[in-house]
Formats: C-alpha cells, sequence, structure tokens
C-alpha cells in the first residue's frame, strides 16, 4: 500500500534495536527528510505531543502499538497522519484503525516494501524531471546531490573488499529516483554538467579511500558521445590516486557493441591502468571469449530473485569457477538480502564479492570511514 499524501516528516519506533536500525537506514534511502528515531513509547509520545510538529508518517511496531492504546491517544491529540505497522509472523494488524490511514509491513523489513510505501513521494516530481530549469537548478544545489557507498564483501571471509560510487538525487527531503534523474539529464544534453558537479564531489572525499578500492558505475553514459577517458584521467590525475585502484562499469551492450569507438574507449581504459566490469551481466560466460580485451569483473545481479537463491544458469555455475580461477576474473553478486544468497555465493565462487542490503545499506562517507576502521 502506498501513502496517500506528501511526508512532511517521519517518527520511527521500536523497541527492537536490530529492527529499528535497520528500518531507520530504508527509510533514509528513500526520504532525506526529518526521521525522529525511538527507542521508548514515552519518547515517541512526547515528540507527537508537541506543537506544530511536522511528522505525519509514524512507522512502529505492533507490539509497542499494542502496550498502550496508542489508537485512542493519537485520535486525542488529533494526529492526522498515516501508520506503518511492522509485523511478526502471526501477527495481523488491527481492525479498528481505518484501512486508508495504515500499511503494515512484514519483519524483517526491506528496502522492497519501503520503495511501494514511499512511491507516492518519488513520483511527486516526475512531471518537473521533464522540465530543464528544474534539471538545472538540481545540479546547482549542493544538497541535492550526494553520493553514497555500497560496501562490498569478500563472501568467503565477510572481509571488507571495497565500495561501489553511488550517485543520490533529493528535493526538499524526497529521494528521487536516480535513473529518472539521469535519463531527464540526457535529454537535456546535460550530462557534462552532471560528470563535473559528479566527479568533482568524489575527488573530495577520495582521501578517505585511500586503502580501499572503489567502482563507479558509467552504465548509463553513452561511450560513443561523451569523452569519458579525458574525463577519468583529468580525475585519477587529480586525486593522486593509481588508476588501478579504480574498477569503471559498464553495460553488457558497451562490451559487445559492433561500434570501434566503443571498443577503442575501454582498451584505452585496460591500457592506462583502470579494471573494467560488466554491469549486470545477463548472457551466457562462454560469450566473453570473444571480447577483445579481458575484462576484470562481472557482476550479477540477485536482485528478483527468491529470497532463498541467485539465479544463475546451470551453465553459468559451471563456468563460473574457471573463470575466476584461470583468468583471473572477479565475480560479484550485488542485491543480496538472504544468509541463503550468501550461502550460495560462497558456494558457487567462494572468492566472489557480495554486496547487498542483508550486508550493508549504501553508507555516507562518515560511516564508510567507520567500516574501515572496523
Amino acid at each position: 500500500m502506498e501513502l496517500k499524501s506528501q511526508i512532511t516528516g517521519v517518527i520511527l519506533l521500536d523497541s527492537d534495536a536490530i529492527n529499528r536500525i535497520t528500518t531507520d537506514k530504508c527509510v533514509q534511502y528513500l526520504w532525506a527528510g526529518q526521521v525522529e528515531v525511538c527507542e521508548t513509547i514515552k519518547e515517541a509520545q512526547s515528540k507527537l505531543a508537541e506543537p506544530n510538529h511536522a511528522f505525519n508518517l509514524f512507522i512502529l511496531s505492533l507490539s509497542d502499538f499494542e502496550d498502550v492504546d496508542l489508537a485512542s491517544w493519537l485520535l486525542g491529540i488529533g494526529f492526522k497522519g498515516q501508520l506503518v505497522l511492522m509485523l511478526n509472523d502471526g501477527e495481523n494488524a488491527p481492525n479498528f484503525v481505518p484501512c486508508n490511514l495504515l500499511a503494515t509491513l512484514k519483519k524483517p523489513v526491506t528496502l522492497h516494501d519501503f520503495n511501494d510505501i514511499f512511491s507516492v513521494n518519488k513520483n511527486q516530481y516526475t512531471q518537473q524531471l521533464v522540465d530543464q530549469k528544474f534539471i538545472f537548478a538540481l545540479l546547482n544545489r549542493r544538497d541535492a546531490l550526494s553520493i553514497e557507498f555500497q560496501p562490498q564483501y569478500i563472501a568467503k571471509t565477510d572481509t571488507l573488499w571495497g565500495f561501489e560510487c553511488l550517485v543520490r538525487f533529493q528535493h526538499k527531503g524526497i529521494r528521487l529516483d536516480t535513473l529518472t534523474v539521469i535519463k531527464a539529464i540526457e535529454n537535456f544534453s546535460m550530462m557534462e554538467v552532471f560528470s563535473n558537479v559528479f566527479f568533482k564531489r568524489l575527488a573530495e572525499l577520495l582521501p578517505a579511500f585511500k586503502d580501499y578500492r572503489l567502482s563507479i558505475n558509467l552504465s548509463l553514459y553513452n561511450i560513443e558521445k561523451y569523452s569519458l577517458f579525458d574525463l577519468m584521467f583529468d580525475f585519477v590525475k587529480n586525486s593522486c590516486m593509481d588508476a588501478y585502484k579504480f574498477t569503471l562499469e559498464f553495460s553488457n551492450e558497451a562490451y559487445f557493441s559492433s561500434s570501434v569507438k566503443a571498443i577503442e574507449l575501454l582498451c584505452k581504459f585496460k591500457t592506462h591502468g583502470f579494471q573494467l566490469a560488466i554491469d549486470g551481466y545477463r548472457g551466457d560466460l562462454k560469450s566473453l571469449k570473444g571480447l577483445p580485451l579481458l575484462i576484470d569483473e562481472v557482476k550479477f545481479s540477485a536482485l528478483g530473485s527468491s529470497s532463498n537463491a541467485i539465479n544463475l544458469s546451470p551453465n553459468n555455475q559451471i563456468l563460473i569457477k574457471p573463470l575466476s580461477q584461470n583468468l583471473g576474473t572477479r565475480i560479484v553478486f550485488s542485491g543480496v538480502e538472504s544468509y541463503q544468497q550468501v550461502v550460495q555465493a560462497q558456494k558457487i565462487a567462494p572468492a566472489s564479492i557480495i554486496q547487498g542490503y542483508y550486508l550493508a545499506p549504501p553508507v555516507s562517507m562518515n560511516d564508510a570511514v567507520l567500516l574501515q576502521e572496523k
């Protein structure tokens, strides 16, 4: 169920610390505005009793909801927002709360669940994203673009291996869909403006990552249209870091392109020390033998798979081991959201790299530094 009104502020209550932390991360991934996290009912009541508070979304577990006559209390203070109840297996939502004011989620909560709930907010600016003035203003506001870092771990040892750099857009606290924004930027021929902003911002953060590898996803770029090599060469030169520290991710189509210009660009990156990756590979691994250059990394997406399996064809499962052992090609599984998927990744390719919300969500630079220190 999606919310019926725009969010102005979020209050989260869960006495279960683990679920509270997970839920907070999911919410902050989609909402950049005010989020008040409470550990006790008394604390939440105090926040909601404040005059002129901005909260109109209250997320809490059913067990906390039932500890007090919260429905009557909320009615008494005139709370006009909506409730999201988090339920354990076997629990049902109370039938005395109007269904138009209530959404429910099963524990443990996942980002996918919150995507549905927050969809009305994500769609609010759909019309504005076709407005060139809005896009231009977005790129010129420092608080509108941020960079988060998706931790990557070695499957066999659960050791931190590196980070994938992710660009995020937000407007007035609402997270905007990255792909939609990038398409609008491309439509208005503003990719060079975006690139200058993004790579300048990333360069400011690089000193914090000198001991770890960074992946940069360039799959949304038209590699025949933009001077990507000059852009990346200047970026690395100014960062005082070696090119081999960076893995550049391109789409499957880029590597199998019949364009001489596209292949020459990829070979040029390889010659200058950058590592190359195929993002979201969906083909038969046998096809990699026909490429004119050696791929350093192949990334498979576990998103959309069942919670108990990573969808790989039997043929690819057989070919992964010689690919990683004989050729030294890294295997990366992204979108890992369950323990079962971790175990399967360890079995298919023990030396593989895994990333996903089960392990850690995308984090800010400060949190990324803390992960490195651990």
